[in-house]
């Protein structure tokens, strides 16, 4: 069975950045929870500050972890199981009981961005043929643009 490498490039280019667009867009859903987490469980200012401590910390920390980790052993695992602890992420803040299932829910969740980023670049720079020591560089470079 032959594989068309060409359509198989042009398919992982167009799903990847959709991905990630809706990867970016649950990630705004969460600084959105946070008067209805507020309300809903009586939640302090300083246990909002910890759900924001753990969103940002889990993706900051737990990005190049995982990037390392998939650059040195790849698989094609790591994506579908990304998304299935996002998912699991989402319900669990859904049906959050109390404040650690929240924050449990959140790393779930964070993880998956881990995996997702990872993953996305990994195959973007494979297809313009660059280097591997040149993913993190560019990619930090990248992420600061996309900020501003």
């Amino acid at each position: 069975m032959q594989v068309n490498v060409q359509r198989v490039a042009g398919v992982q280019t167009t799903v990847y950045p959709v991905g990630h667009l809706l990867n970016d867009s649950m990630q705004a859903v969460i600084p959105a929870l946070f008067p209805i987490l507020e309300t809903s469980m009586n939640l302090s200012y300083t246990q909002i500050g910890r759900i924001a401590f753990t969103l940002n910390m889990t993706s900051s920390v737990m990005q190049p972890v995982v990037g390392l980790f998939t650059d040195r052993t790849p698989s094609p695992y790591f994506l579908p199981l990304g998304m299935a602890a996002s998912l699991l992420g989402m319900i669990g803040l859904a049906f959050a009981p109390h404040f650690f299932f929240v924050l449990l829910s959140i790393h779930l969740f964070q993880n998956q961005t881990s995996l997702l980023q990872s993953h996305q670049l990994q195959v973007h720079l494979s297809h313009l043929g660059l280097l591997l020591p040149l993913k993190y560089p560019l990619f930090f470079i990248l992420s600061v643009f996309k900020k501003l």
